[in-house]
């Protein structure tokens, strides 16, 4: 499937990315080393998740993480997409091999152990939420693959961008910045 078709049909999936910012997330994960998985930490219905398993190179990992609870801190209004919604998405586009985790990211980060080509971030929105998600997972990205946040410039979540900043004045050593993509920002590890 071709860059045009995979954002064709990550559009057809409810969320909140563009065309620009998924075509951005297409060209991460196929430029990103293709022997590690690819790691989305808030899911919602699954648009970009859909996204990352189509441009997904072949036999690659990839997870999403959603506790799909309403209610949580820095969640949307709109509340959460059940598990069995987005399982219906991913499988309409044959994406069976794509494996959802509900549960807490900070949960998960305290078991994880594979190395991540991309870590995609777009959680619980609140400033102590991105700091837990930032400093919980970067250590599994290897050297040469990134980091991508989303709603780093939104006017509705300024805790994005000040911990974004944060974080990357604090690692900057080890992450260069990639580019900005509408609401997105990625970071490449350098070592």
């Amino acid at each position: 499937m071709d860059r045009a078709q995979i954002i064709t049909q990550g559009l057809c999936v409810m969320g909140f990315c563009n065309g620009e910012e998924l075509g951005a997330l297409v060209d991460l994960v196929k430029g990103a080393p293709p022997q590690n998985s690819l790691v989305e930490i808030g899911v919602w219905f699954g648009r970009t998740l859909t996204v990352f398993g189509l441009a997904a190179h072949e036999g690659q990992l990839v997870v999403g993480i959603d506790p799909f609870t309403p209610g949580i801190p820095g969640g949307t209004t709109f509340g959460p997409a059940t598990y069995q919604q987005v399982r219906t998405t991913l499988d309409f586009s044959h994406l069976q091999d794509v494996v959802l985790l509900p549960a807490a990211s900070q949960s998960i980060a305290r078991f994880w152990g594979a190395p991540i080509s991309v870590l995609f971030l777009d959680g619980d929105h609140s400033s102590f939420g991105v700091w837990q998600d930032i400093t919980g997972w970067q250590e599994f990205v290897v050297p040469g693959g990134c980091v991508i946040f989303h709603d780093y410039t939104h006017p509705s979540w300024p805790g994005v961008k000040e911990v974004v900043d944060k974080w990357h004045a604090a690692v900057g050593d080890k992450w260069s910045l990639m580019g900005q993509f509408a609401f997105l920002r990625a970071y490449r590890r350098k070592t």
